[in-house]
């Protein structure tokens, strides 16, 4: 088993972070809050075309997969939850509000198996 993490940021004012690849062997199993984090939920979104289209990830019941965070905190999220994300694609982090005070810098994490 390996682990590693990716970072991404959401600008001042925005509500999308820029794009992170996730290894085809691995799957996101948490999320680093910045202390300065400007109330919001998280959703995400994958991009199967190297991020010329975007999609948002949603549950088996058809709601969006969204993540209930705070500034300061780690956010466990279980592997399996998210082991359809495809392989090598792209994929971003989507704030319900806007990041109004500044640009925020948020820490994705991911653990795999290696054969």
């Amino acid at each position: 088993m390996y682990q590693g993490s990716v970072t991404v940021t959401i600008a001042q004012s925005g509500t999308q972070s820029s794009a992170a690849v996730i290894p085809h062997d691995a799957a996101i199993c948490g999320l680093q809050m910045p202390a300065g984090w400007n109330a919001a939920s998280i959703t995400l979104e994958v991009s199967p075309d190297n991020g010329t289209t975007w999609q948002g990830v949603k549950k088996v019941d058809g709601t969006a997969y969204t993540l209930t965070v705070a500034q300061g905190t780690y956010v466990v999220i279980p592997p399996a939850d998210l082991l359809g994300i495809p392989g090598n694609g792209q994929v971003r982090l989507v704030a319900s509000a806007a990041q109004t005070t500044a640009a925020r810098t948020l820490i994705i994490f991911y653990a795999g198996a290696r054969a």
